[in-house]
């Protein structure tokens, strides 16, 4: 490292220093801490050291100590105290659960360190939220002392490299923990200890305990990682972090040992002790971070910040960092000869190791006049290039870190030291020296590789080879010291070079150490009536090294007089002495009886004994409270139901029970006892009208007692009796009532409430409905009447459902109907609220047989039928002629060719003598209607006819009502906004025409009509309409305006007087018939224009846009280029019809009772040698009416039945 980066990193480590300086131990906090009067006092429990180089997680428990609470804390890892190279930050989840802690409370406060890290260590703080916002100075400051509210506890923890360990089994877990502490002036005192699975410790077991010699579980408990049965196995690698509770009194040093088990059954049991020495607890304990690194050149690390604290409970005196040997050297200092407690200094050491060199040392700093910590280091310097010198090198690693301890009566600890060559030629020869040299021997025992012979491993180490031996140390004789390691070795064949490491060693005064279990009881509560007690057995086991000569129960302090203790019997303490290590005895120790009443019970027995060389003292805590009698207090807690609708809380929400299912049905009723006593011979009878008990009924049954506090529940299941329609209510008041003995006495019939959330009632509200049921019929309405069995071809007609019954149903039915239908499928949506739909499906064009129409649904009922199969057939086709003063003939229509055949004379309507002018359908199909005149004047009397063709189409002369109005020669229907109008123009006889009009259709048969329009014209002479593309039109000929006006009435009926422009624009057509029709999706008018000749054109109608209605082109063209027709005069009238989608024009009225029958084109054709355009006649037939017509045909009008 250069001179300037080791000056930023001094001055990063004064900020550091200062921070560091605040007391870990308890404050008095000031009133904005905790709300109110009082102190608080704060500690943690926070582990020593985690490993380096790895993600993992720090627990610390943050405990209240006193009797006030403590609020608005703030945790934080101050930056300038992070000397691992990590990320290192508080979870917020945690640090929110810390944020208020009640008196005596405590919580888990989590730390998270990211995998980067290298040996260092952090602090951790909580400080008062107060303080939050205070500059960096300020804080400083506080940590000092300036300010001594701002930081109310801290913490260290160390990052370290975890000396090697190839042991297999328990023993290849190593474990990182404080090696000394300071013991709680009263009381068990908590250590955190973090556990590592290692490569050979085995991957088959899920738990590590830590035990005894034995394997018997000493007192503690997981705070994280995955161990325990039912878990997952634990792999190498896995952290564990526990708990451990030290007894008071316990004798130094103390010892647990690992334990594995998989799901209850050992797997390994450690035979290596892990020794933790207890201190003084008057005096201070100096505890160092990291206790291993490595100094790599190669790496560029070549510094290493170490933190030592006082975390004992005096102060340190006597405190002195001895200079490492060479090349490791001391680059700053900040550590005084005293430290005082919670307080923390630092050391920074810095490796100047010369290209391939390479060793292990010891940073030592002994205190107190020979108490001692160290920290073990390895160094390599610079990888030589490009012919490297032969370099000698190799690192010392102990499992215990080279820190031995024992004791008088067990005088021998040991401790697998691993070997590497970090040289770069092979290494022999090893040979170990210890100065004083009374105490330590090595070994090769178990699984350790190295050959070793009179102190010397005989060993050939290549370069990078490791192997293992055992160290141990043997000294029965109180006392603490330091020893010197200088292991000697050949290199490169005879060169020689030596590496120092310092070991640590200490024997304490053998002792006993008294374990109770459990170490606390809280007994729960007793009746106060001089009767009942409760009574727990307690287990007192030697753990420490000589026996225990007597024992003694003293007189216990707080409640002594709820408790009495009986430690005789076979087992009994009283008579267990000498207890021998590992040794036990039971006592017991009652609760009660008593007749005084006490919310808190509280008292603690101290129970001393003696050894040989001294005596200590532990204590059991006892706990419990005493009461007055009490009554259970039965809850209905909560109903249930295999119901899925509704809750049953309301009239609104009640449980809606299906008719058919309602014998199936279940309510649960789930009761409980709040009460503080049981309640005995538990039962629930009475059950309410309408339902039996079922006898998967629980309460007084598999359960006849209620346990206090809730601690179980017993159920009544009901089921309806009845599948009637209505309202099934349960009457609490008057049935399922409860009896039960509790401390009072009997309960009988005692009605229980449903505690619903919002209060209690005492009605559950069921209600029973009736199945839901679908019906379908197939109509020709959408009301679904009449019904039908067969549609005719282009006929559109419905499928309509009906509902009855149900609750709350929401249903969506698909409806499919064979290839050629429109549409094919469709979904009719049918609920409670609208418990009708229908869907309207149009028929093809051609006639079939047996056609389904299927109904189905996925979430609901099936409906009644399922589908409907039914034929398809062709229309009965019907033209309508009128012939003057012969009467109305009645033909049929040829499907094939629209020949007019078995034509029928129905003679004139109530047989007039008066002339049919003309003819038209009304727009439902059921009436013809008739236009007569009995003059040639605009003023003669007309009138007009709606005969009835009922179903059949059939025309009866006599089954026509009659109306008179002045004389008109054409008659037109056309919607508008859904309903349809009559249109009229014209004059019965030839003449220039009148003015057109309009008129309401009253019942289907009547006619209202208004008062003449002179707009368009005033000289109407012939009219037709049709739609197109949903807009409606009525087409009006002037022939003295030479004319044809296009009327747009979709949405106003009538002439308003700018909704007729000329159809052809300024084109001159003249004409006095007019037909309109639809060819595919396009729309004509057909003409005999007497414009400049006399011609049949058509004229193809705009279907959108501008001119919407108007002629295409502003023109028509011929329709006969091929002069189909034999005559075309002045005289010619027209009519066009579509028979099963072909279309067809009907020319008449040049001859007597003759009719050509012409088809149109429907596309652009080729027919033989001719080509036709859509729209142009493709064949013409002449037809003579049969019987003989002596008169021309004058009007034309067809209907389908």
């Amino acid at each position: 490292m250069q001179d300037g980066q080791i000056k930023k990193l001094l001055g990063a480590l004064v900020i550091f220093i200062l921070t560091a300086c605040s007391n870990s131990g308890g404050i008095s906090s000031n009133s904005d801490q905790n709300g109110g009067a009082g102190s608080t006092s704060l500690s943690v429990t926070a582990p020593d050291q985690y490993p380096a180089g790895v993600a993992t997680t720090a627990y610390l428990t943050i405990s209240n100590n006193s009797t006030a609470s403590t609020n608005n804390l703030v945790y934080s890892v101050p930056s300038a105290s992070n000397n691992t190279g990590a990320v290192i930050s508080v979870n917020s989840d945690s640090a929110n659960s810390c944020r208020n802690l009640s008196a005596a409370a405590s919580c888990i406060l989590k730390v998270n360190i990211d995998s980067n890290s290298h040996p260092g260590s952090f602090a951790v703080t909580a400080t008062s939220a107060n303080q939050t916002n205070a500059t960096l100075i300020s804080k400083i400051k506080s940590a000092i002392g300036l300010n001594s509210e701002a930081i109310v506890l801290k913490t260290n923890i160390g990052l370290t490299t975890i000396p090697t360990n190839t042991q297999t089994g328990a023993n290849g877990i190593s474990f990182l923990y404080s090696s000394t502490i300071a013991p709680e002036s009263s009381g068990p005192t908590q250590l955190s200890v973090v556990a590592v699975v290692n490569q050979n410790a085995g991957s088959n077991f899920n738990t590590i305990n830590l035990t005894t010699a034995n394997g018997t579980p000493l007192d503690f408990s997981v705070l994280s990682g995955n161990s325990g049965s039912g878990l997952t196995n634990l792999s190498p690698g896995s952290i564990i972090t526990f708990v451990l509770s030290i007894p008071a009194g316990a004798s130094t040093p103390y010892s647990f040992y690992a334990q594995t088990m998989d799901n209850g059954t050992l797997v390994s049991q450690s035979n290596t002790a892990n020794q933790i020495n207890i201190g003084s607890s008057s005096k201070g304990v100096l505890t160092v971070q990291p206790t291993g690194f490595t100094f790599s050149a190669s790496e560029n690390y070549l510094t290493q910040i170490i933190t030592y604290t006082n975390t004992g409970n005096a102060t340190i005196s006597n405190l002195s960092v001895q200079t490492p040997i060479a090349p490791i050297s001391i680059i700053a200092n900040d550590c005084q000869a005293s430290l005082e407690v919670g307080r923390s200094c630092i050391v920074v050491l810095n490796s100047s190791a010369t290209t391939g060199s390479s060793g292990s040392g010891s940073l030592v700093a002994t205190y107190n006049g020979g108490s001692s910590v160290i920290s073990q280091y390895n160094y390599s310097g610079a990888t030589p290039t490009p012919t490297p010198v032969p370099q000698a090198g190799i690192s010392l690693s102990a499992i215990n870190n080279f820190s031995f301890s024992a004791n008088t009566t067990n005088g021998h600890q040991s401790t697998q030291v691993t070997i590497v060559n970090m040289g770069n030629t092979s290494e022999a020869n090893f040979t170990f020296n210890f100065n004083p040299n009374q105490y330590f021997s090595i070994s090769r025992l178990g699984n350790d590789t190295c050959q070793v012979n009179n102190g010397t491993i005989t060993s050939v180490l290549n370069v990078g080879e490791s192997c293992t031996l055992t160290m141990s140390y043997d000294n029965s004789t109180f006392g603490a010291g330091l020893t010197t390691l200088t292991v000697n070795y050949d290199y490169n064949g005879s060169a020689q070079s030596s590496t120092t490491n310092t070991l640590a060693y200490q024997t304490t005064q053998a002792g006993a150490t008294l374990n109770i279990s459990p170490s606390s009881y809280n007994f729960g509560g007793i009746i106060a009536n001089n009767s009942e007690s409760k009574t727990q057995t307690f287990t007192l086991t030697n753990t420490g090294q000589v026996n225990i000569t007597s024992i003694t129960f003293q007189i216990m302090s707080g409640d002594s007089s709820f408790f009495s203790l009986d430690s005789s019997g076979s087992g009994g303490c009283s008579t267990a002495t000498p207890l021998a290590n590992g040794g036990s005895c039971t006592f017991k120790v009652k609760f009660g009886p008593t007749s005084t009443v006490k919310d808190i019970v509280s008292a603690s027995l101290p129970i001393a004994y003696s050894f040989v060389g001294g005596s200590s003292s532990a204590s059991l805590s006892l706990s419990g409270y005493s009461r007055t009698t009490t009554s259970a207090n039965i809850e209905l807690y909560n109903v249930s139901s295999s119901i899925s609708i509704g809750n049953g809380e309301s009239a609104n929400s009640a449980y809606q029970v299906d008719a058919s299912t309602a014998a199936n049905s279940t309510i649960v009723l789930s009761y409980k006892n709040n009460g503080l006593t049981d309640a005995s011979n538990f039962a629930i009878s009475s059950a309410p009208n309408g339902y039996i008990i079922d006898n998967s009924s629980t309460c007084g049954s598999s359960i006849t007692t209620l346990q206090a506090n809730g601690a179980n529940s017993c159920v009544v299941v009901i089921k309806p009796t009845t599948s009637t329609a209505g309202a099934l209510n349960v009457n609490l008041s008057s049935s399922l009532a409860g009896s039960w003995t509790d401390e009072h006495g009997s309960v009988n019939s005692q009605t229980i409430l449903w505690s619903t959330g919002n209060g209690t009632q005492n009605t559950i509200y069921v209600n029973i409905f009736a199945s839901s049921q679908v019906t379908a019929t197939m109509s020709s309405s959408s009301s679904g009447t009449p019904t039908i069995t067969q549609v005719e071809t282009g006929e559109t007609f419905y499928i309509v459902l009906n509902l009855t019954g149900g609750y709350n149903v929401n249903t969506t039915y698909t409806i499919s109907a064979p290839i050629g239908f429109t549409p094919r499928t469709s979904n009719c949506n049918i609920t409670s609220s609208n418990p009708q739909c229908y869907v309207a499906i149009t028929s093809p064009s051609v006639a079939s047989t047996s056609n389904t129409v299927s109904i189905a649904t996925s979430d609901g009922v099936t409906t009644t039928p399922a589908s409907f199969t039914f034929n398809v057939v062709s229309p009965t086709i019907y033209a309508y002629l009128s012939t003057g003063t012969s009467g109305i003939f009645q033909c049929t229509v040829s499907e094939a060719d629209g020949a007019l055949t078995n034509c029928i004379n129905g003679l004139n309507p109530n047989g007039i003598s008066g002339t049919i002018v003309s003819l038209a359908i009304s727009p439902t199909g059921n009436y013809l209607y008739t236009l007569t005149n009995i003059g040639t004047l605009a003023t003669d009397v007309g009138s007009y006819y709606a005969c009835n063709l009922g179903t059949t189409g059939q025309y009866e002369s006599t089954n026509c009502g009659q109306k008179s109005f002045p004389a008109y020669g054409n008659i037109a229907f056309a919607p508008t906004l859904g309903t349809t109008y009559a249109y009229l123009a014209g004059q019965p006889a030839a003449s220039n025409g009148n003015a057109p009009n309009y008129c309401t259709i009253l019942q289907e048969s009547s006619l209202f009509c208004n008062v003449r329009s002179n707009y368009p014209t005033q000289t109407s002479r012939t009219l037709s309409s049709m739609l197109v593309n949903d807009s409606s039109y009525v087409y009006i000929s002037s022939v003295t305006d030479s004319k044809v006006y296009v009327c747009d009435v979709t949405n106003s009926a009538g002439y308003t007087g700018s909704n007729c422009p000329s159809a052809s624009g300024a084109t001159a057509i003249k004409t006095t018939t007019i037909s309109n029709i639809k060819i595919g999706s396009d729309s004509y008018a057909y003409i005999i224009n007497q414009s400049g000749g006399t011609e049949l054109q058509y004229c193809k109608i705009i279907a959108s846009g501008a001119g919407k209605g108007s002629f295409e082109g502003n023109t028509c063209t011929t329709a006969d280029p091929s002069s189909y027709l034999s005559i075309v005069s002045n005289s010619t009238k027209i009519a066009t019809t579509n028979i099963n989608g072909q279309p067809y024009l009907y020319a008449f009225g040049d001859a007597a009772g003759s009719v050509s029958v012409c088809s149109i084109s429907t596309t652009n054709e080729t027919i033989g040698p001719n080509t036709f355009n859509k729209g142009e006649l493709s064949g013409c037939v002449d037809y003579t009416i049969t019987p003989n017509i002596t008169t021309t045909v004058g009007s034309m009008a067809f209907g389908s039945f």
